[in-house]
């Protein structure tokens, strides 16, 4: 199979990616928080960056908007550049009144209304779950680090501007934290694949009190999840390649 949205070369890619759906914002992690930096890709700009943390190789992907678009992404990332860790990187509206603006959702499955999870597995109710591994390792790192972070269901929707925003909410009594757009689909294609996945998220609103953060808050409130994320995938990674902890 073809790489129809990724441009870069066998071996531009890392084992570990980030999975930003913005690449405006991509490009400020690659530029901000890794060291010898080099894009790989620019197809659509997508913009697709490598470099280091700690002397460990890390890419990261723009992934755009949207459960189709994380599919295409992480299908190409699995299958043309043998990706073995996906760590999606994004925002998410909280659905209870508790869980504060700039807290972490560490998604441990998704509920979805997406038709692109029915198509990857047909004629079932398909619940796509996180590595096990990586989120244990998230939670860890997050409470190491004293950022406040909440472990449970997201509900993925491919719906941004519902009709009924209230039918949302009714999800939180079934446990659901947070709402986004991609997270099921990742989770989704990286267990056909049998690859590590977690979606680390920033709350930027919040459904039940209507708090929500500014623009100017989105572009710099990233900073948390995207040191969980790389803690936890390098760990994971370093498990896997000496043999131990390597169950998804």
């Amino acid at each position: 199979m073809a790489a129809f949205h990724i441009d870069g070369e066998p071996g531009d890619v890392a084992d570990i990616v980030l999975l930003p759906g913005d690449p405006v914002r991509g490009r400020r992690i690659a530029e901000e928080m890794l060291t010898n930096v080099s894009c790989y890709n620019r197809i659509r700009n997508a913009f697709g960056f490598t470099g280091e943390s700690g002397g460990v190789p890390i890419s990261v992907q723009a992934s755009g908007m949207g459960a189709p678009s994380m599919a295409i992404y992480a299908t190409e990332l699995f299958e043309q550049h043998n990706v073995q860790v996906a760590v999606r990187i994004g925002t998410c509206a909280a659905m209870r009144a508790d869980i504060e603006l700039g807290d972490l959702i560490l998604a441990m499955g998704a509920v979805t209304d997406s038709a692109v999870v029915s198509n990857i597995l047909p004629g079932l109710s398909y619940a796509p779950t996180a590595s096990f591994p990586l989120l244990v390792a998230a939670e860890r790192i997050a409470r190491e680090r004293s950022h406040r972070a909440h472990v449970g269901q997201v509900m993925t929707s491919d719906v941004f501007y519902h009709a009924d925003p209230g039918r949302m909410l009714d999800l939180a009594d079934m446990g659901v934290l947070g709402l986004d757009m991609e997270t099921a689909a990742l989770y989704a294609v990286a267990s056909r694949y049998r690859r590590h996945s977690l979606a680390v998220l920033t709350v930027t609103d919040n459904l039940e009190s209507r708090a929500r953060w500014s623009a100017e808050d989105r572009e710099r409130g990233y900073l948390a999840m995207v040191e969980v994320a790389i803690a936890a995938a390098v760990e994971v990674r370093a498990h896997a390649m000496a043999g131990t902890g390597t169950e998804t």
